[in-house]
């Protein structure tokens, strides 16, 4: 079951850049990084790596784009206030993946899942070397920082 229905053409890279799609040639994802001062619009998959590694990035998105999809329907659901919803929705989509479902962080703060997923979408996309994992409360991740940072100044 899909609810948001995703742009599957292949879109050239716009000169006049009016489209609104991502500057990366062949992007169909909107524009939504600008590191020119408002020039050129990039996703956020291609904003931050190199020229030399957007046709790469652009052919992982495509390759996955049934991801870009899945994050679409989850937002679509929190959008209509269906929390609950998204969560199951999401657990019963990756059922064989126990991994990839919403920890029990993520189902309370949903938004943080998507952008875990968001992150996920990244890696398997080529934007991003390390696959993220689950979110966590801010405190139990700071709580390791500080206790680093605490042994590095006693030391």
């Amino acid at each position: 079951m899909s609810y948001v229905k995703r742009k599957t053409e292949v879109a050239e890279a716009p000169s006049d850049f009016s489209s609104g799609n991502c500057y990366a040639s062949g992007c169909a994802l909107r524009g939504s990084v600008s590191l020119d001062g408002g020039g050129r619009w990039f996703c956020s998959h291609h904003a931050w790596a190199e020229p030399k590694h957007w046709p790469g990035i652009t052919a992982g998105l495509r390759e996955h784009d049934w991801m870009s999809g899945l994050i679409g329907d989850i937002r679509k659901l929190l959008g209509e206030g269906k929390r609950r919803e998204a969560v199951e929705f999401s657990r019963e989509f990756w059922a064989e993946y126990p991994d990839m479902q919403p920890n029990d962080h993520e189902a309370v703060h949903v938004e943080a899942y998507v952008y875990r997923l968001h992150l996920d979408l990244q890696h398997r996309a080529g934007a991003l070397e390390k696959k993220p994992a689950p979110m966590r409360p801010q405190r139990e991740s700071w709580k390791s920082s500080r206790a680093q940072l605490s042994q590095e100044i006693v030391q």
